[in-house]
């Protein structure tokens, strides 16, 4: 019992040692090329999503940019493409998402638009991250159970389900990232429909 309180001793003890000049360069190197690539991968990103914005929006994106008011009145725009750029801009370029929570769940709910009724949901599954909040649970299970709904609303609405009750909290089998309806934790769904949904012992 002794040897293996001293193992342990000297265990604590290598692992709590200095680091040396060297070591300390190294890691200080590594993390400046981490930096490096994440902002490459950044801008790469910003380049990208800057390009999509203008092929949807054309001459209306340099007004919605202008201002927040001018990218809350797109969101009723006709123009499902207009409606779809300003939901985009409100969280990723305004930062308002957490004060539309209405709005986006009315537009996941009623929008003749798949594509837009998908970006609705994951702004309204923003706002309620991690929440495990009953109501809103229950209504994306609705969606994914929905069978007149296309496939890829469906998923996306799984998808958002997971991040409203927490993926950390998640221990289902469902892949982080679902592609299809038979990605989709069904036992998982059920207990939201069944309003059970802020149970944080939930068991796949």
């Amino acid at each position: 019992m002794a040897n293996t309180n001293l193992e342990r001793s000297d265990h604590n003890n290598s692992d709590e040692r200095e680091l040396s000049n060297e070591e300390i360069e190294a890691l200080v190197h590594r993390t400046e090329d981490l930096q490096r690539d994440f902002k490459e991968l950044e801008q790469w990103v910003d380049g990208h999503l800057d390009r999509r914005l203008r092929e949807l929006a054309g001459p209306h994106l340099e007004r919605m940019l202008s201002n927040q008011e001018e990218t809350l009145k797109y969101l009723t725009d006709p123009n499902p493409n207009l409606r779809q750029v300003a939901l985009r801009l409100a969280d990723w370029h305004w930062n308002i998402t957490d004060m539309l929570a209405p709005v986006y769940e009315e537009m996941a709910l009623t929008d003749p638009d798949d594509e837009v009724r998908e970006s609705a949901m994951r702004a309204l599954a923003t706002c309620y991250r991690a929440t495990k909040d009953v109501r809103i649970g229950r209504l994306l299970a609705i969606l994914v159970r929905n069978e007149d709904l296309a496939a890829s609303v469906r998923v996306i609405a799984f998808a958002s389900l997971v991040r409203v009750h927490g993926s950390l909290d998640y221990s289902g089998k469902a892949p982080s990232i679902p592609q299809c309806l038979g990605d989709i934790d069904w036992d998982f769904v059920e207990q939201y429909l069944s309003g059970g949904g802020d149970d944080d012992g939930y068991q796949p």
